[in-house]
């Protein structure tokens, strides 16, 4: 067999959402996609890892590994999706996709966290006499602390004069 010869395409792995918002009483799902690998052959398991860093193997039940795809090349894809209905004693833990193959020489491990914090648009204003200062910026605000982590976009800061129409930056997509 030739493709016994040639070398082992290592997969390409991602991992979906890489952080998870908890709501109450709300399902969510995590989906781990392995993609161009080869052989066919191939592991995939989930892990909890808790706050206080006690790892756990998630149970069978709450996994749904799809059917392998095989590609023109004669690579396979194939996705694991779990499936979490996390509670706000959950914040911080962390779910840990863990793929081994033959052609690594080290597992593939890719982390999501659950938060109780969602991302959020932060818009201050601040008005003096002939002048609007506004400051533009995303972060977290969680539990009434002020725990800012930009990202994109970076954070704007406009100067208006008072009674000129506010531009439209607000219909700008900002995504994490």
């Amino acid at each position: 067999d030739l493709k016994s010869l040639l070398p082992k395409p290592q997969p390409s792995v991602s991992l979906f959402p890489n952080e998870v918002t908890i709501e109450s009483d709300k399902e969510k799902t995590l989906t781990c996609g392995v993609r161009k690998y080869y052989p066919h052959s191939l592991d995939i398991k989930w892990i909890k890892i808790s706050k206080d860093n006690q790892v756990t193997t998630v149970r069978g039940e709450d996994i749904c590994i799809e059917a392998s795809v095989e590609n023109d090349d004669g690579t396979f894809n194939i996705s694991s999706k779990l499936r979490v209905q996390p509670s706000l004693q959950d914040n911080g833990n962390v779910y840990r996709c863990v793929v081994n193959h033959r052609s690594l020489t080290d597992s593939i491990l890719l982390d999501t966290t659950l938060t109780d914090c969602p991302p959020t648009l932060f818009i201050w204003a601040l008005y003096l006499q002939t002048h609007i200062y506004a400051f533009m910026s995303c972060g977290r605000a969680c539990n009434m602390t002020s725990e800012l982590h930009c990202e994109t976009p970076p954070p704007f800061f406009f100067v208006f004069k008072k009674h000129t129409q506010f531009p439209n930056y607000l219909n700008w997509k900002f995504t994490k």
